[in-house]
């Protein structure tokens, strides 16, 4: 919208002064979207150039790149940038002394369930990630903690050298439940159906884990509240903790 941003809030690098260009050579239209009145400046002719970076401020007064606002994407009302998802998995590993080479964020679906984040990892060892999630959801806001972490073995790149997302694996393949045979009025078995039906997956089996099939810390919420309604009640803490229905 145009308006400065505190310390710490992510929004697009504008750049301003006198080495801003006027503008792209015979491309009018372009030259209008990009480059933008300063009102900063005191100067009508002055102007500022929309970089498409996404970073923000430090508390130490350095800019921290977040990437491309063209890698911003929409996950349950939210519009997320995947830098900054990229960079709160960082921070929370650095935080964790947890091992960690590159990481790429994405948005992917499991089988009829509604997008959800997904970051990539090289260079760990753990495939226990819910202390990370935990750090992660301490130090970020909710909507951009991850429902999944998948390790693989090196980033997949374009043949031009960038990140090919679309190569990165399917973080729920081989995970479609198959469900044991439950009680049907048994606690258990209720939170089986509340998962499936919040989840919008067919079936989920009593041991199956909340965070790999898509769930988050704002579903959790969505899960206790819906439990409660039939007696049963649990915190999303304890499903963090728990992690599967039994």
């Amino acid at each position: 919208k145009g308006r400065e941003l505190p310390i710490g809030a992510a929004g697009e690098i504008f750049i301003g002064g006198v080495g801003v260009a006027r503008g792209y050579l015979h491309r009018p239209e372009l030259t209008q979207e990009r480059f933008v009145a300063d009102r900063f400046a005191g100067d009508g002719s002055a102007r500022l150039y929309k970089t498409g970076d996404i970073g923000r401020w430090r508390a130490d007064g350095q800019i921290e790149y977040l990437g491309r606002n063209d890698h911003q994407v929409k996950v349950r009302g939210y519009r997320v940038e995947l830098g900054e998802v990229e960079s709160a998995v960082m921070t929370a590993a650095r935080n964790l002394r947890i091992q960690v080479g590159a990481i790429v964020a994405d948005v992917r679906a499991s089988a009829g369930s509604p997008a959800r984040l997904v970051a990539y990892l090289t260079g760990t060892g753990t495939t226990d990630f819910a202390a990370l999630r935990e750090e992660i959801t301490r130090i970020a806001p909710s909507y951009i903690v991850p429902s999944a972490f998948v390790p693989i073995d090196a980033v997949p790149l374009s043949p031009a050298g960038k990140t090919d997302r679309r190569a990165l694996p399917d973080p729920w393949r081989g995970q479609v439940p198959t469900p044991r045979p439950v009680s049907g009025d048994s606690p258990v078995a209720v939170l089986c159906g509340l998962i499936a039906d919040i989840l919008e997956v067919p079936a989920v089996d009593p041991g199956d884990d909340f965070f790999s099939l898509g769930g988050d810390s704002i579903i959790s919420i969505q899960l206790t509240s819906r439990a409660r309604e039939f007696g049963i009640v649990v915190s999303p803490r304890q499903v963090f903790e728990l992690r599967t229905a039994q």
